[in-house]
């Protein structure tokens, strides 16, 4: 593509471009040589929104200690889906994200060796550590309470780092997430999705979901301004299972969290309510919410938040459950899904999502 001096997609990766790459970022010991790769395709399911591969490196010679995979990201190849990550500027928050923050998040990320964006268009290439040998979560399936615990753990320990911090220079590439192209692009995207939903999910929305949901487009702004009153954090904005890799040796930390194209300002409750209403198994939240809430509340305070109550926090976490709803009628609604996994994924979103609305009354706050 025009301005990139990158490969930019899978079919334009080249073992000399990647034994420099890697051999610039220290990631080869010396005397390795790269002659060869094979890339394939990652998870089905994946690339909804960019082109992930795992790309297997042959070397020559002196490659003990090298890296025997890695992971390459591209943009995706659906030109709808493109529109979406340009729409919410995904592709350079993430590239930004990895280039400049993660090493400082606190919360384990991908060890990146190389990330850039093309200066005259939101093409982009990452080349990411294989995380691989860490277990990853399965949306479709949806976690129990005890991994649930883990990634409640490792959210508050991120949230209370960057809390009532987000002035900081070094984070101005993230947006506040109330953006105007955040407003705008929910709102459309659940115009152009509800249809879908009602055609073709209906018997996954409760009654009184089905009654609000289609005035929930014109007050989306106002539910994003709720929620992104001071005090903020820098919140990931797609914390859910098929993110998260949780910890399968006693070397790796508890939670790995990828794919931070939407990380934002906000209030942290918008990452929890995310992760706790369309990722835990429907029993298991309806079981263990408030008790996870209370563990988020009082961890985030043990990590130095301040002048944050849990009745604030209990009313954050119930508006951005039905603001959320957006996220799954977008998904369900307006998306390419591509596969069965993609289907799924959209049909546990959706399900989850509007169950945990009613069972929290959510729709009470929804703005006048």
């Amino acid at each position: 593509m025009p301005g990139a001096d990158f490969p930019t997609s899978p079919e334009a990766l080249e073992s000399e471009w990647l034994h420099r790459v890697l051999q610039r970022a220290g990631a080869l010991p010396a005397g390795a040589r790269i002659t060869g790769f094979h890339a394939e395709a990652l998870g089905e399911g994946a690339g909804l929104i960019g082109q992930v591969c795992m790309v297997a490196l042959h070397y020559a010679e002196g490659a003990a200690e090298a890296p025997a995979r890695i992971i390459a990201k591209f943009p995706t190849a659906s030109p709808e889906n493109r529109a979406v990550a340009d729409t919410y500027d995904m592709y350079r928050r993430e590239v930004h994200f990895y280039a400049g923050l993660a090493g400082r998040a606190a919360i384990a990320t991908p060890r990146c060796w190389f990330a850039s964006l093309a200066p005259d268009s939101s093409d982009f290439a990452l080349l990411l550590e294989d995380i691989s040998d860490r277990r990853l979560g399965d949306q479709t399936l949806g976690c129990g309470a005890e991994d649930a615990r883990t990634a409640v753990d490792a959210l508050a320990k991120f949230h209370a780092a960057h809390w009532d911090a987000t002035d900081d220079p070094a984070l101005a590439f993230a947006p506040p997430h109330a953006n105007p192209a955040q407003a705008a692009g929910m709102a459309a995207g659940f115009r152009a999705g509800w249809p879908r939903v009602e055609e073709q999910f209906s018997e996954l929305v409760p009654p009184e979901v089905m009654d609000f949901a289609p005035r929930v487009p014109e007050r989306v702004g106002a539910l994003l301004e709720e929620l992104c009153r001071p005090p903020l954090t820098l919140v990931h904005a797609d914390y859910r299972l098929d993110n998260i890799f949780f910890a399968a040796k006693p070397t790796h930390p508890p939670v790995t969290l990828i794919d931070w194209q939407s990380i934002a300002k906000a209030r942290g409750p918008l990452d929890l309510a995310y992760f706790l209403t369309q990722s835990v198994q429907l029993p298991e939240r309806r079981r263990h919410e408030r008790e996870l809430v209370q563990r988020y509340h009082a961890a985030l305070c043990a990590g130095g938040a301040r002048n944050y109550s849990f009745e604030d926090c209990w009313l954050d976490y119930r508006r951005a459950a039905l603001y959320l709803l957006c996220y799954a009628v977008v998904i369900a609604g307006t998306l390419e899904l591509g596969n069965e996994r993609g289907i799924a994924l959209a049909r546990a979103l959706l399900s989850r999502s509007c169950a945990a609305i009613a069972d929290l009354r959510a729709g009470e706050l929804l703005p006048a």
